[in-house]
């Protein structure tokens, strides 16, 4: 849609605005905002079918010069590897990141990899996400925290800003190169879930890095990344640079779908079983040892980088994410009442 713009990275944004088009729009141009101030560029993938919010959301990204838009018209259900991989042919940098438009813009960790020549040691990076409340988002919003003070509440377990630690996250840093060579994202995921892990476990494949003793298909995401099982527990295993160095995005609140009227879970159910499909020749087990977490491996992990690991102790927390949580009023009242 645009003109191509370098930069020292290119973010991949797929964008559909048939839920919560003006919240999306204004986070999508914060995003741009601060990723021109970085000399970042942005390729939205955008779901198009010339609705009135999605010329408006075209309008407002034709304020950026770092900006492409590359538009996909689509069927009912959104595909958010196809937007992806739209988004991917408006990339002119040797560096791409995946990313979401609800990532806080924080550029500065990706740059310092690049700077760092990331792709020689480790080829590609996943990289945590720290998923903040409504009342994080908040005070981040508004200034009242930076990023770098929310981190330290984290870590210092205050449960008020925070729902829950994603690791691995879809945010992965990778060669423009080599996002061709494993054939982007794969189309055939409908609707939302399992792209990202499938794209992922390529990735890893491509790179001979899937271990034999992987330990099947066990779906059970964890509040703590130490508890994961399953492919999780694999993936998860490859964000242990980015635990120990505290380097992790942030995921800005928004509200829940209303999922149950357009099949978002039965979709996504049938993607579960579309991913077991495509990769079973890289899982040995459907059972797996339940005891088989990352626990003791972080802790060797992190002795070997001559780390405490009282320095991590939030990442042991596996409490439910809401269980506690008083940052709203209905909860503070029910929490009074109670007793």
């Amino acid at each position: 849609m645009h003109e191509k713009k370098n930069g020292v990275l290119t973010c991949i944004v797929p964008i559909d605005l048939r839920r919560r088009p003006k919240d999306i729009i204004s986070r999508a141009a914060n995003l741009s905002m601060a990723a021109m101030k970085d000399n970042v560029s942005i390729s939205f993938g955008l779901n198009y079918s010339n609705d009135r919010y999605e010329r408006l959301f075209i309008e407002k990204m034709s304020a950026f010069s770092n900006v492409s838009i590359e538009l996909v018209k689509q069927k009912k259900e959104v595909n958010l590897s196809s937007l992806r991989n739209a988004a991917f042919s408006n990339v002119g940098t040797d560096d791409l990141v995946l990313l979401d438009v609800d990532i806080y813009p924080d550029f500065s960790i990706f740059i310092k990899d690049i700077k760092n020549n990331y792709y020689e040691k480790d080829k590609f990076i996943i990289y945590p996400c720290l998923y903040l409340s409504k009342s994080g988002s908040k005070a981040l919003k508004n200034n009242n925290l930076r990023r770098i003070d929310l981190l330290e509440k984290y870590f210092l377990f205050h449960r008020m800003h925070f729902l829950h630690l994603a690791s691995p996250s879809s945010i992965t840093l990778m060669k423009k190169h080599i996002y061709k060579e494993i054939g982007g994202f794969n189309e055939s995921y409908i609707g939302h879930g399992y792209e990202d892990f499938d794209f992922l476990i390529r990735l890893c494949k491509f790179y001979s890095i899937l271990p034999e003793d992987t330990d099947s298909f066990i779906d059970k995401p964890s509040r703590s990344p130490l508890f994961a099982i399953g492919f999780r527990r694999f993936l998860g295993r490859l964000c242990f640079p980015k635990l120990l160095s505290k380097e992790i995005l942030l995921h800005i609140y928004h509200d829940k779908y209303q999922c149950e009227s357009d099949n978002y879970y039965e979709f996504k159910k049938n993607n579960f079983c579309f991913f077991k499909n495509e990769h079973h020749v890289f899982f040995k087990n459907e059972i797996s040892d339940a005891n088989d977490t990352l626990i003791s491996e972080f802790i060797n992990y992190v002795s070997m980088n001559k780390g405490s690991i009282h320095d991590y102790s939030i990442y042991f927390e596996n409490k439910p994410g809401h269980i506690d949580r008083l940052d709203t009023f209905k909860r503070r009242l029910r929490f009074l009442l109670n007793g």
